[in-house]
């Protein structure tokens, strides 16, 4: 699928529980990942009809989180990768 190819999948670093999953106009669709001990992630960017967890599920490290893109109203252009590592 051409969306696939123009659009990579954002996988997550590590494992944790989703703590939301939502969307903004400033970032698009994003995931934040509770790891656990203080740690969290935040994945922005992600095209929102693509998001594939929902708050309270356990992702493993590498499972795909959505296709990287650009808004929440399914742009297919190519977002710069944004994420964040909180403590």
């Amino acid at each position: 699928m051409l969306l696939d190819r123009m659009c990579p999948p954002k996988r997550g670093n590590s494992r944790g529980t989703v703590h939301f999953d939502g969307c903004d106009p400033v970032h698009g669709g994003y995931v934040r990942i509770d790891h656990g001990d203080g740690f969290s992630s935040t994945y922005y960017h992600i095209l929102d009809n693509t998001i594939t967890v929902h708050e309270g599920d356990v992702v493993q490290r590498g499972y795909a989180l959505g296709l990287q893109g650009k808004n929440c109203e399914g742009g297919t252009g190519v977002a710069p990768l944004w994420w964040t590592h909180s403590v």
